[in-house]
């Protein structure tokens, strides 16, 4: 895991006081350094995100991860934010996704047409 490689990452536990105000706020800051080092820190819940371009007759696009997912339970959004031209209406709607745990493949209802393109922004979530 990126940024996170040893147990002494891990901040020192909460000391508990008796004071419930001095206890829950010691608990609360130990939660916002937990939450630091394990999904801050460490990029291991960053998921992926980007943008593509589909132009001319082709109808799909596919992305390759940087690293591999470990499976295909993963779910991937995208969705038309631009265009040049005057693609074809189905060209701005995703029809399915193909998914791997190298990459996967958006396939739209239609490729935007000659001399003509959609931008489309994406993202991975688990």
């Amino acid at each position: 895991m990126p940024g996170y490689n040893k147990r002494s990452d891990i901040p020192a536990q909460a000391r508990l006081t008796g004071s419930a105000r001095e206890d829950f706020a010691a608990a609360v800051q130990y939660i916002e350094q937990l939450y630091r080092v394990l999904v801050l820190e460490s990029g291991v819940f960053q998921q992926p995100t980007g943008f593509a371009l589909v132009s001319e007759t082709a109808f799909t696009f596919s992305h390759t991860f940087a690293q591999a997912q470990p499976d295909v339970n993963y779910s991937v959004t995208a969705s038309a934010t631009g265009y040049i031209g005057t693609p074809a209406v189905d060209a701005f709607v995703v029809k399915g996704v193909t998914k791997g745990v190298t990459g996967f493949t958006v396939e739209l209802f239609a490729a935007p047409g000659s001399g003509n393109s959609v931008s489309l922004d994406w993202q991975v979530q688990r």
